[in-house]
């Protein structure tokens, strides 16, 4: 049996939804016999080819993971009901606000995008479905909005103003993705995902913004950044190398939520610094301060805290960089928790004001 897939793109007016968007499988059947009827005058053939699809709308990171789990799900699902005749529709829908697998839920940290995706799939004699599939290509992007069945189900079903919904292949979708990624300045993140998703056997490596480099082997993505000390070495003032360092850093934080939400693990670290006082910090590492140290939270305007000075009363001095979350968390919690007790001291400043202290000597 083969199989070919698109989506229902659904771009909410403001407000969006804040929360997930699942539907109960009785309205979902009316939402799928709408999107069977537009399919049939778009891609005829697709009238001999089951219907399968969700019923749920996701955000496009939780479609575009490697090995397509939603897809897969879904054939799994489809195969448990049992041989039937070509040509049927089917919805897994939710029941009691639940969906009938826990992968077809869809994740609430990715809920409050103005853009939802409904995925659904043909399945069928390989003839019937690359007919299907070959329409599909042709005439979603010109013939592609969805027909006033769809729209007024969205609109009286979901309570919500719809700006408008269309189809889109997957090829469409993935080509929308890269578009807005690249306009946000995450291309190079998008190269990563792009290999994870169609070519998982093949490794990319691609230059950062700023310094730095993005590579993705063996179903892992491993990420190192130019650390401050370089754009010091690179740049003319201090002014100038924490502004670059930050655009680094932001550019760092924004790739490594991205590749968390296509479901790719990523691990990162800073290039060789020239400074040994300046050290990358992770989630294995012990708090780094003894007694009676001074720590100042190092801070940006566009990023918030970037790391963390630390002052022995030996007078020795470094700055630990987390470039991860949950390291930065931890060790923020542990310099506050010290802070309270009077086992350190804790200030605030800019990491501006620190660039000249912290670069090479």
């Amino acid at each position: 049996m083969a199989l070919t897939n698109g989506v229902l793109a659904v771009e909410f007016a403001p407000p969006v939804p804040e929360r997930p968007v699942v539907l109960p499988t009785h309205e979902a059947s009316l939402l799928l016999e709408a999107i069977a009827a537009d399919l049939a005058k778009l891609a005829p053939e697709a009238t001999r080819c089951d219907l399968v699809a969700a019923g749920a709308l996701y955000d496009a990171a939780q479609l575009l993971r490697p090995g397509w789990p939603i897809e897969a799900e879904l054939v799994r699902l489809r195969g448990g009901l049992g041989s039937r005749a070509a040509g049927q529709i089917t919805i897994f829908g939710a029941a009691s606000d639940a969906m009938p697998s826990a992968l077809l839920e869809p994740e609430p940290a990715l809920a409050g995008g103005a853009m939802r995706f409904l995925p659904w799939l043909l399945l069928g004699e390989p003839e019937a479905v690359a007919a299907a599939a070959a329409d599909m290509e042709r005439r979603f992007e010109d013939e592609g909005l969805a027909g006033a069945g769809v729209n007024l189900f969205l609109r009286q079903s979901l309570g919500r103003e719809v700006a408008h919904a269309r189809y889109l292949t997957r090829n469409d979708l993935l080509a929308l993705t890269a578009l807005q990624l690249d306009q946000a300045g995450l291309g190079p993140a998008w190269a990563i995902i792009e290999t994870a998703l169609l070519a998982p056997g093949e490794g990319v490596a691609v230059e950062l913004p700023h310094g730095g480099s993005l590579a993705f082997a063996d179903g892992r993505a491993v990420g190192r950044i130019a650390g401050l000390a370089t754009h010091l070495a690179e740049t003319a003032g201090p002014a100038e190398a924490v502004e670059g360092f930050a655009r680094m850093l932001w550019f760092q934080r924004g790739a490594s939520a991205l590749l968390a939400a296509h479901g790719l693990p990523s691990a990162w670290h800073l290039a060789a610094s020239t400074s040994p006082r300046l050290v990358e910090h992770g989630a294995a590492d012990a708090v780094p301060w003894p007694e009676g140290a001074r720590l100042t939270r190092l801070v940006h305007p566009a990023l918030g805290v970037a790391g963390l000075a630390i002052e022995e009363p030996a007078g020795g001095l470094e700055c630990r960089w987390p470039l991860a979350r949950e390291p930065m968390v931890e060790l923020l919690r542990a310099a506050e928790g010290d802070a309270a007790c009077g086992r350190v001291t804790l200030d605030t400043k800019t990491l501006a004001e620190w660039a000249s202290v912290l670069g090479p000597r």
